[in-house]
């Protein structure tokens, strides 16, 4: 892979020149790809939830390698540490779940077929960002969470890949323990949805 980046401009006169990078990079592994100073995008996105919603009680993200909660669990306890955060994975590969649980990395059998939350290890920093930040973690089966894509689709009028639909199908199927009344964003993480996976599942 071939990508760039300019370096942050410091005055006024013109950027200097972009930077070339080769290689592979993984995508959930965002600490250690050489991106120009600034917040990973990660990051930015538990900065937008806190700045437009600052009363927010709690924050449910998808999990897949862990880049996506690491940003954002950093991100919404440096604003105010009292928020929990709480991760989603699919019981059929559940990487940062059981590695949590073991105190260690864990390579497992990953069953899943939602693309997004479809690892076999997470990112090691990643590993020790969720230990420190994250407050819970859950888990439940693909078919649930496929239910929960079907569901947003007819209430909410999105269209969101499984990965997305993780958090609500956690808030659906009761998954998620909160004080009544409380406050709650969602991060519905993309819309790369496979709609041929939909079709051939039996229960749809």
């Amino acid at each position: 892979m071939e990508w760039f980046a300019r370096p942050p401009a410091t005055t006024h006169k013109a950027s200097p020149s972009p930077r070339r990078f080769t290689g592979f990079v993984q995508s959930f592994a965002w600490p250690r790809t050489p991106l120009p100073r600034r917040s990973p995008p990660p990051a930015d996105t538990g900065l937008e939830i806190v700045q437009d919603w600052p009363e927010v009680d709690a924050v449910i993200v998808p999990i897949g390698g862990g880049g996506l909660i690491s940003g954002v669990s950093m991100a919404v306890k440096s604003f105010r540490p009292g928020i929990k955060v709480i991760g989603v994975e699919s019981s059929d590969g559940p990487a940062m779940k059981m590695s949590i649980e073991a105190g260690r990395l864990e390579t497992i059998d990953c069953r899943t077929i939602i693309d997004g939350l479809r690892v076999r290890r997470v990112g090691e920093i990643n590993f020790d960002v969720v230990q420190r930040f994250v407050d819970d973690l859950v888990a439940l089966p693909d078919r649930e969470i496929f239910e929960a894509m079907i569901w947003i689709m007819e209430r909410c009028k999105l269209v969101v890949e499984g990965a997305a639909a993780a958090p609500v199908a956690a808030l659906l199927n009761g998954l998620i323990d909160l004080p009544p009344g409380s406050r709650v964003a969602v991060v519905l993480s993309g819309g790369n949805i496979n709609l041929d996976q939909l079709r051939g599942l039996t229960w749809n």
